[in-house]
């Protein structure tokens, strides 16, 4: 059987934050420090403090940097490690996404909302994307306040979907963006040069 080896790593610049592809062990090994922080736990639904690296990277799924990508989010001033963004390309041109910041001193500071355009700008334009989709626990949040402020529609709520170590099942929520909405979107915001 012979390995496929994952493309060529993928490099994404924001005012603020790079972003580059990150291997299954190499995300799982950054991002461990961050298990024994309930707060971060909890906005992805686990409990804190009964992980082991081992079991904590099978969580992550394996990437190829073809079809399944993870993101690692740096901070461009101090380069320190804040987050990850994970996308996975599905069939007749639909991503879906997620994104985890897991350094709080970037909480409320539009971080994923600024790491998460530069994601849908690199899917829509370089990818054949036309559909973006992501699915927040119904209790993050930050996370729908996201969707919303980068304009995604509320399509609905898959109940008790998720495994949950809180309750017998999560609540996910459906949120939904086309490639033409994004377009108007960014016209919209476009600084105007008529006057």
């Amino acid at each position: 059987m012979r390995l496929l080896w994952p493309h060529r790593p993928i490099r994404i610049e924001t005012p603020q934050f790079t972003m580059r592809t990150m291997s299954r062990r190499q995300v799982a090994r950054a991002t461990f420090p961050w298990t024994n922080d309930q707060d971060v736990m909890a906005a992805i639904n686990l409990k804190a403090g009964k992980w082991l690296l081992r079991r904590w990277r099978r969580r992550f799924a394996r990437v190829d940097n073809r079809r399944t990508f993870c993101f690692g989010i740096w901070e461009r001033k101090e380069k320190r490690f804040i987050g990850y963004h994970v996308v996975q390309l599905q069939k007749k041109g639909v991503a879906l996404i997620g994104i985890v910041i897991g350094d709080k001193t970037w909480w409320g500071k539009g971080a994923a909302c600024e790491a998460r355009a530069a994601i849908i700008d690199y899917l829509f334009e370089t990818k054949g994307v036309h559909r973006i989709w992501g699915t927040p626990f119904a209790r993050n949040f930050p996370s729908i306040y996201n969707y919303q402020r980068l304009n995604f529609t509320y399509e609905g709520v898959m109940r008790r979907h998720a495994r949950s170590d809180f309750a017998d099942g999560a609540d996910v929520l459906i949120f939904g963006l086309l490639k033409e909405e994004w377009m108007a979107c960014r016209a919209a915001s476009a600084p105007r040069t008529d006057e």
